[in-house]
């Protein structure tokens, strides 16, 4: 029922305080102060019914607030964490090469018997040789270009530069402008020590850990040389002979091995990169060495019998 038939007015209603108890005077006193800023029971509802809709507004304007700031958190945590969103492998057989160009407009050429692992991230260009040799062109952009390798962690500085997973360690060679390199931590991130290379500089960064968390030393580098397997060619200039075997084992499925004693050996020249046998066809010719092919495509390099190596270890 309208509460005007149930209760009489202000007015009409017995006054609070008639006992005299301290409790009472309160209530009276709260009571004509309620009587001067609301006359009525109507004017009180009123005021409950707008205090109530102010409330439901703001109420409603902090959740708004939440359901904004809560995306906007979302993206700032997946920016600070970078993620992998996608991930895509580049490989190559035995032998093959292939080049490719990356979404942001990167040149990538990538040597034979390698594996590029391309990580699709938000804020960084992440990729990791897995296995091989990659040669990088680096497109501008405002995204980190940052190359992983076994323990050697690369970020471009606007420049050329390759890597080469080697054994047990990775091999960076910078071609044009700079880069950075650092030891890989746990977690895959890299080290505050970092060393800058230019171009015709060289590191060698092993998967073990150096004495004192030191960093591997810097070497320079022909360009010509380091840039040759790109043109079709393999040069070598003084290379031991246990290093050319590890360079044509990389072009050649079937093994080739070196009886001790040999792999001091020096050898120079300059040699098709798509004709393995070729290549051993002339190490007779060059050293004093003698091949034996096996059936199931296995080469071995042999001593010419009756020669003394004690002085040739150091020919060129």
């Amino acid at each position: 029922m309208p509460y005007s038939q149930e209760s009489p007015p202000w007015s009409a209603r017995a006054k609070p305080g008639e006992d005299g108890s301290p409790d009472a005077c309160m209530t009276e006193e709260v009571t004509a102060a309620l009587r001067q800023h609301f006359p009525s029971r109507e004017a009180l509802l009123e005021e409950a019914r707008r205090q109530t809709a102010q409330q439901k507004k703001r109420r409603r304007r902090a959740v708004a607030i939440v359901a904004l700031c809560l995306p906007i958190c979302a993206v700032a945590t997946l920016l600070w964490q970078d993620p992998v969103w996608q991930v895509e492998t580049l490989q190559t057989a035995v032998g093959e090469q292939q080049r490719y160009t990356l979404p942001d407009g990167s040149l990538v050429a990538l040597n034979t018997n390698s594996v590029l692992r391309l990580e699709r991230r938000l804020r960084t260009r992440s990729l990791v040789l897995e296995q091989g040799e990659a040669s990088f062109t680096v497109a501008a952009d405002w995204r980190p270009f940052i190359v992983r390798s076994g323990a050697a962690w690369v970020r471009d500085i606007s420049t050329e530069f390759s890597v080469l997973r080697y054994r047990d360690r990775s091999q960076v060679t910078v071609l044009e402008g700079a880069v950075e390199v650092a030891r890989l931590e746990s977690g895959n991130g890299p080290a505050d020590r970092r060393q800058m290379l230019r171009a015709r500089q060289q590191l060698s960064m092993p998967d073990h850990a150096l004495p004192d968390a030191a960093l591997p030393g810097i070497e320079e580098v022909d360009l010509a040389v380091s840039r040759a397997w790109q043109q079709g060619r393999l040069v070598f200039n003084g290379t031991p002979l246990v290093q050319v075997i590890d360079e044509i084992q990389r072009y050649r499925a079937a093994p080739v091995t070196v009886a001790d004693g040999l792999g001091a050996l020096r050898l120079s020249g300059v040699y098709d990169i798509r004709d393995m046998d070729a290549l051993l066809q002339a190490l007779p010719r060059a050293l004093p060495v003698r091949l034996l092919r096996h059936a199931d495509g296995r080469v071995s390099i042999e001593p010419v019998p009756g020669r003394n190596f004690a002085g040739a270890a150091s020919k060129k």
